[in-house]
């Protein structure tokens, strides 16, 4: 088979398991899972990760930028106290405080004309590094979970340790269509 759909599903962790089953049988598969009424459930293996999700500290490739904002969006708890070191470019609005920008990557998730920037907060030491906007950076930083009102409540914020200017990645866009 080339895709697999299971409905009506309640339990996440059985689901873990099932994935892990058929995925044993079949790794190129396509697995869906739906809940009582027809929507989606995301189900995730840690080991499906290109990084060790149980480390301290996680280094992300710049390939690996659009999976792991995928899983922080879904998971931001299993994140929250991990170390995180990264490739990304910045965001920073004149009315944003001058010790706060937006780093992220520009995904295309459709077709050229859907391009889209994906990030979250950064909080940092602006006396450390000047970050203006479009600014390829370097970061290194712990991941808290916290109010912030632009996301409309709570979410990831990097509180970074380490920010330096560095080149562009060889890859500037992230791509999530086949």
């Amino acid at each position: 088979s080339e895709l697999i759909i299971f409905n009506r599903c309640t339990d996440d962790e059985v689901l873990k398991d099932y994935l892990r089953s058929i995925k044993a049988v079949n790794s190129g598969v396509e697995v869906l899972f739906e809940d009582n009424d027809g929507y989606p459930i995301t189900v995730r293996l840690d080991e499906d990760l290109p990084y060790n999700i149980n480390d301290d500290r996680i280094d992300l490739a710049d390939a690996d930028y659009g999976l792991w904002f995928i899983d922080i969006t879904e998971r931001a708890e299993i994140y929250e106290g991990k170390t995180i070191h990264l490739k990304a470019m910045a965001l920073k609005a004149k009315k944003m405080p001058d010790n706060l920008f937006i780093f992220g990557r520009r995904a295309v998730t459709c077709c050229a004309d859907d391009i889209q920037f994906l990030g979250y907060a950064c909080s940092y030491d602006p006396n450390q590094l000047s970050v203006k906007n479009g600014d390829w950076i370097d970061i290194t930083g712990t991941i808290k979970l916290e109010d912030f009102k632009p996301y409309g409540g709570g979410g990831p914020v990097l509180h970074a340790t380490q920010v330096e200017k560095t080149s562009k990645p060889k890859e500037e866009l992230i791509y999530f269509v086949r």
